[in-house]
């Protein structure tokens, strides 16, 4: 909904403009001004429902999805699986939003790790190359220069990638979105953990490519399946037990496209 006009392209037909606030009211009144179509952006678009500049009241009632717990992934990291049960329990139990009765249910995750997958695969490698196609064309030497190595390599793997590749990618994501339409429409929208992790320096630079894929596995997914989020800190949770460090905690709230007020007012109250 927000112009992307002036925006360097990522993956055009992905692309969106965050909003970096320090309160949930602030982001949407900020949203509410500045989700409107731009006749200069082809793929800009007028939101499903119009927005007020105040987030609306939460309804008495509220079905949140969360990813099945066979489903969850941690890749090892305890302390971050513990803080986010934890975080589940105080839903259930009504002590994170106090001003309706919350249902938890389980929803099978499989597709949307899926959908994520995809997002460095086929089509979308593809249209992230042709955003820069110029640039690594005509100054292929230069661009192994300019880019860190790994976007090189990863962008430049498209050259690979024929037009029915492309093609199998979208008939692959709008399967996923076939399958998962009942499944959104079942709850009123879902929490997952922000990121399943957290790294070092370090181990980002030992194997840049996978630690980065495990980042996104709770958000790569959002933009291909059009979904609305809003990511809020929640506390943090020990490095370790004889140790006083401790890692930030974050959830992210997200629904189909239109919910962002809902996704925001109930991100307000936690």
């Amino acid at each position: 909904a927000i112009s992307t006009k002036g925006v360097v392209p990522a993956c055009r037909t992905l692309d969106c403009v965050s909003i970096f606030s320090l309160t949930c009211d602030d982001a949407y009144r900020v949203l509410s001004v500045v989700a409107q179509p731009d006749p200069k952006d082809p793929y800009s678009r007028q939101l499903p429902v119009s927005l007020s500049p105040k987030l609306p009241t939460l309804p008495s009632t509220l079905k949140i999805g969360v990813p099945r717990k066979d489903d969850l992934l941690f890749f090892g990291d305890t302390l971050m699986q513990s803080a986010f049960e934890r975080l589940l329990w105080q839903l259930k139990e009504n002590e994170l939003i106090r001003k309706c009765r919350v249902t938890i249910v389980d929803i099978p995750f499989a597709d949307f790790y899926a959908a994520a997958a995809l997002l460095y695969e086929g089509a979308w490698v593809a249209e992230r190359y042709a955003s820069i196609k110029d640039f690594i064309e005509t100054a292929d030497n230069e661009a192994s220069v300019a880019m860190h190595p790994i976007t090189h390599q990863i962008i430049s793997g498209a050259r690979a990638i024929s037009a029915a590749d492309a093609f199998l990618g979208f008939y692959a994501l709008q399967s996923i979105k076939h399958r998962l339409a009942p499944v959104l429409a079942s709850v009123d929208l879902l929490v997952v953990p922000t990121a399943p992790t957290h790294y070092t320096v370090d181990a980002v630079l030992s194997d840049p490519i996978a630690t980065s894929s495990r980042l996104g596995t709770y958000t790569n997914f959002a933009n291909l399946l059009d979904m609305c989020g809003v990511a809020v800190p929640c506390g943090s949770c020990a490095l370790d037990s004889d140790d006083d460090s401790r890692w930030p905690m974050s959830i992210t709230l997200l629904g189909v496209a239109g919910r962002d007020a809902l996704v925001t007012a109930v991100a307000r109250e936690i």
